[in-house]
This record gives C-alpha cells, sequence and structure tokens, in this order.
C-alpha cells in the first residue's frame, strides 16, 4: 500500500485588490515547513484523526490585472479547491467572481472543483455594497459549497482554509469510491458544512439525468 499523501491543488480566484495574496502570505505564514515560490505554496495539512494531505496553492500574482481572459490555462486546469474572494466593500468584485467560476469549469476536465466564497474586508473604512443577501443568492446561484465574511483576516483565514481542505478532501474520496460504478463523472454536491464533519450522510440520488452523490437536503 502507497504511503503517499493525497495531493490537491487550490487556487485563488478574484479581482485585483481584494486579498488575495493577504490571504497567500497568512496559509504561507502558517504552514511554514512548506516550500515553494511566490505564485504556488506546498504544504501539508493536519485534518481530523491526525490524517495528513498535501496541499499546494496558487496565488494570481496580479495577473489577473490584465483580465481572466489572460490567466494561463494551467493556473486554473485540474483545481481540488477554489478561493472566491470579494471585497465586502465592491460590489463588482462580486459579480466579476462569475468570470472566474466560468474559466475553473471549462478547464476542470473530469474534476469537480469545491468553492469556497470569502468576503475581506480590505478597505474597512468604506461602506459595506455586499450585503448577506448578495452573498447568499451568490452561493446558491452559483453552486458554492459555502461562504464566509472575514472581518479580521489574521483571525479567521486559517480556520476557514482548514474546513475548505476537509471539503475538498471529502469531495474527492466521495468521487474515488463511486468512480468505478458510476457511467457519468460524479458530481458532488455540498451544502454548508457543519462543524462535525462526520454528521454529513451522503446518498445516491437516482433521476434521469443520471446519478449523483450527494449531501443536499
Amino acid at each position: 500500500m502507497s504511503n503517499e499523501l493525497p495531493n490537491y491543488k487550490v487556487i485563488l480566484a478574484g479581482s485585483l485588490g481584494v486579498g488575495k495574496t493577504t490571504i497567500y502570505d497568512i496559509v504561507k505564514k502558517h504552514w511554514s515547513e512548506g516550500c515553494g515560490e511566490a505564485s504556488k505554496w506546498t504544504h501539508c495539512v493536519e485534518l481530523n484523526d491526525n490524517e495528513r494531505v498535501k496541499v499546494t496553492l496558487w496565488d494570481t500574482t496580479r495577473m489577473e490585472s490584465y483580465g481572466v481572459k489572460c490567466m494561463t490555462r494551467n493556473y486554473f486546469s485540474n483545481s481540488d479547491g477554489v478561493i472566491l474572494v470579494c471585497s465586502q466593500s465592491k460590489l463588482t468584485s462580486l459579480q466579476d467572481l462569475i468570470g472566474w467560476i466560468q474559466a475553473v469549469n471549462e478547464t476542470s476536465y473530469d474534476r469537480k472543483p469545491v468553492f469556497a466564497l470569502w468576503c475581506s474586508a480590505m478597505d474597512q473604512y468604506r461602506s459595506v455594497e455586499v450585503m448577506d443577501e448578495l452573498l447568499e443568492s451568490f452561493v446558491k446561484e452559483h453552486s458554492v459549497c459555502f461562504h464566509e465574511r472575514l472581518p479580521n483576516m489574521k483571525e479567521t483565514v486559517v480556520k476557514s482554509y482548514k474546513q475548505l481542505i476537509k471539503a475538498v478532501h471529502l469531495s474527492s474520496a466521495t468521487s474515488r469510491r463511486t468512480s468505478v460504478v458510476m457511467d457519468s463523472a460524479t458530481k458532488v454536491c455540498c451544502s454548508p458544512l457543519p462543524e462535525d464533519q462526520s454528521k454529513i450522510s451522503w446518498k445516491l440520488e437516482q433521476n434521469t439525468n443520471g446519478s449523483r452523490w450527494c449531501n443536499c437536503s
């Protein structure tokens, strides 16, 4: 049996100036035993019961200033997790995420990445334009697994990041278990994750469009 750790790719997505690099730096500092460069940081994240996975977090390094369409396909392709970042003081930063989601889906191939939406407070002195109702509507419309406000990044990023990695690992494990018995690609449908991951009950749903594993109520 191989002792190689599961290896996941997670990317940061969003407009310029919403806090992606700040998030990247916080993750890099917390998991400082990792290795990488300015745009990628590979590190191990410990999950429940001392289970560990390897994660490579990708940052845009300001390439998004030229537009999403100018980003290379290599950045988006085969992503296991996507951190969508918007600013609470810029409504356009939430709207811009639609283009990022499309770019990921176009290069995901047989993978179904887990999307998380993080709303940062980079400019606390500006009025809030992205209200909770808008976030909740966006999450439902674009199949985002969960969303989080980051009033203080240093205190919330690490916790939210671990939550995302757990969701990615759960999604990947479910896909591996069912790929041999399903004709079509596995579709993982996520709902907001409870604190106790073990409470999630996955079931196989049958319908006219095929089968899918789902934990939706």
